[in-house]
């Protein structure tokens, strides 16, 4: 059975490492790198998807790393028993040319989800008693800064050394839904020089899963406060990125309008123009799963993937930035333009 596999994909399992193993599908291979190792976090499981042709193409693709990576693909390793069809959905929208030529990173979350995708530079902008109350709820403090570590040192090298991928970051997305949109945000504000694009679905701006707190409006304003203050500190100049925000309106979602409001708020004051640099979007209807978010997903990922590039930040960025936003040097913003 191994040969057949390696018959199969004979570039590619000629360049990955022992273990590798692969899974031809009618709309492309899946290659498992099971227990991938981390010196940041723990050890999770990465599954790539290949389009059809990608072993007899030699083109370079763009790459799209997702967060929750079980519930992609499969059904047998999705978290509740329902995956989003990404393979399938994107199949068609490259045959339809409505795409560039991408590869996808699904990244398996662990036991320490919680915790890996509250980002740490929101906690610390809380007070001590919401911070606790975000401990209790979520098993600890934030490890965020590993978890992205993991992904920018240890695991884009990784599949920019065996897979044949567009390395800039025009060429990189991130994204997830509820918390792994929120860790998919958080990606691209600490690293703009590696991300190029941040989709978000059902965005979990509460980060908690309490009740109390979700109809608390003390709480909803603590967290728009720390989501604002850190927007404003971390957001890179328009021009260069991009994002998409949706949310639907029911279970959780129910709860996100006045926190996207705020958001949405911050990227105008930002010099974002909505419809070209950021979409938000509400789905009536849309609940706070897998279906809903498979339903859906063809729409943010036609915005991030579209052969559109943005290399260039326009005059009209540039006159319309807020100076109360970080200034980026020159050499900073060569470095974004840069494609590989």
């Amino acid at each position: 059975m191994r040969l057949f596999y390696i018959l199969l994909v004979p570039m590619v399992s000629a360049m990955l490492p022992e273990g590798s193993i692969f899974e031809s599908l009618a709309n492309g291979t899946i290659v498992q790198h099971n227990d991938f190792p981390s010196a940041f976090c723990l050890a999770r499981s990465v599954h790539v998807w290949l389009p059809a042709g990608y072993d007899e193409d030699p083109d370079r693709y763009s790459v799209l790393y997702m967060q929750d990576g079980q519930n992609l693909f499969k059904a047998e390793f999705a978290s509740f028993g329902t995956t989003w069809k990404v393979a399938d959905q994107l199949d068609q929208l490259l045959l339809q040319g409505n795409i560039r030529k991408t590869i996808v990173v699904g990244v398996f979350s662990t036991v320490a989800r919680d915790r890996e995708y509250m980002p740490d530079a929101v906690f610390e902008r809380l007070d001590n008693a919401s911070q606790e109350a975000l401990v209790e709820n979520c098993g600890g403090r934030p490890l965020s800064e590993g978890y992205l570590r993991f992904l920018v040192e240890e695991l884009k090298p990784f599949i920019d050394s065996f897979y044949r991928t567009k390395t800039g970051q025009a060429h990189t997305f991130v994204g997830g839904s509820s918390l792994g949109g929120l860790i998919s945000l958080h990606a691209l504000l600490k690293y703009p020089q590696i991300y190029g694009t941040a989709f978000c679905l059902s965005t979990h701006w509460p980060i908690t899963d309490e009740e109390k707190k979700l109809e608390s409006a003390d709480w909803k304003d603590k967290m728009t406060e720390a989501f604002s203050s850190y927007l404003r500190e971390l957001l890179p100049p328009p021009g260069l990125h991009r994002f998409w925000f949706d949310h639907g309106d029911q279970g959780l979602d129910a709860y996100y309008v006045p926190y996207q409001q705020a958001i949405d708020a911050v990227l105008e004051e930002a010099g974002y123009m909505q419809g070209q640099d950021w979409i938000t979007k509400s789905f009536p209807g849309g609940n706070h799963d897998e279906i809903s978010w498979r339903a859906r997903f063809s729409e943010p990922i036609s915005f991030a993937l579209s052969q559109e590039t943005i290399d260039s930040v326009t005059t009209t960025h540039l006159a319309s930035s807020s100076p109360s936003f970080r200034i980026w040097s020159p050499s900073a913003l060569m470095a974004m333009t840069t494609l590989s």
